[in-house]
């Protein structure tokens, strides 16, 4: 089974990502999605004020949340996934979970800051395409 690696949050973009990702894995019965949310405690308000502990707690109702809307269209496409989360730097835990996981390739949304937005902001979208190990396709 290939497995290709979506990493998801709230916004529409990760949304279309899925959606896109979706219609690969009905293309190929193979294909299997692992969706990936990273929570990062130093820009998620209001938890870059908590301590670790109570981060930890609140990490899952996040994780929830982020997932809902991907899990209900993939439970209703019949595409089967695992769903994972991770606490740190988006771009790093995306490029550590493929170092640890057989993904053979990558599909993510992207919010489009452009080429201006990338250099002068950087972007999770951007240092996945350069560290990553396996084939990503961006979806805008």
């Amino acid at each position: 089974m290939k497995k290709i690696l979506v990493p998801i949050d709230e916004s529409a973009n990760a949304l279309r990502g899925i959606q896109y990702a979706a219609g690969l894995a009905r293309a190929n019965p193979a294909v299997q999605l692992d969706l990936l949310h990273v929570l990062d405690p130093t820009k998620s308000r209001p938890y870059s004020a908590l301590s670790s502990g109570e981060l930890t707690r609140l990490a899952p109702e996040e994780f929830v949340r982020s997932m809902s809307a991907a899990r209900e269209f993939l439970d209703a496409e019949g595409i089967p996934y695992e769903v994972h989360c991770r606490m740190g730097d988006p771009a790093s835990q995306i490029i550590d979970h493929l170092a640890e996981s057989a993904i053979a390739a990558v599909v993510m949304g992207t919010r489009g800051h452009g080429l201006m937005g990338n250099l002068l902001l950087g972007s999770v979208a951007s240092r996945v395409v350069r560290y990553a190990q396996v084939p990503v396709t961006l979806i805008k």
